[in-house]
Parts: C-alpha cells; structure tokens; sequence
C-alpha cells in the first residue's frame, strides 16, 4: 500500500528535478522514490564501526612507550 507525503523544496531543486524528469521521460514522484531507496539501501548497508575500527590503520604507527595508556607516570600534567 502507498501513502502520500509531502516534501517542500527549494525553487533550485524543483527547476532541477522537473529537467531531469523531462529528460527521462518520468514523473517527478518516480524520481524521488527511486533516489529515496537507493539513499535507504545504501543507508542500510553501512555498518556503525567503533573508532577502533576506524583508526585501525592508525595503530601502532605512534612511537613512544607501550604502556602510555596504563602506566600513571605518563599521566602526569592530564589531571590526574
């Protein structure tokens, strides 16, 4: 079943949107819901990473001791 909704957008993107549906021979609804699944496909597809897996290619490039993150003398001045 579709539902109805409503989308305001600026005169820029309406005068685009009515070119390109020109150009492909559609409706301007057809457009929208086609740029819509794709952006909720691709949306859905992305995982959410820790910054760990992120910055994997980071670690380990950093020299300095091994135990800065634990050892409290390397602490000193960061307010503990």
């Amino acid at each position: 079943m579709k539902k109805t909704i409503t989308l305001k957008l600026s005169a820029v993107d309406i005068n685009k949107l009515n070119k390109l549906a020109e150009q492909r021979g559609t409706t301007k609804s057809n457009i929208v819901r086609e740029a819509l699944a794709e952006y909720l496909s691709e949306t859905a597809t992305q995982t959410t990473n820790s910054f760990a897996d992120i910055a994997a290619d980071l670690a380990g490039v950093v020299k300095g001791p091994k135990d800065l993150s634990t050892n409290k003398k390397h602490f000193s001045g960061y307010g503990l």
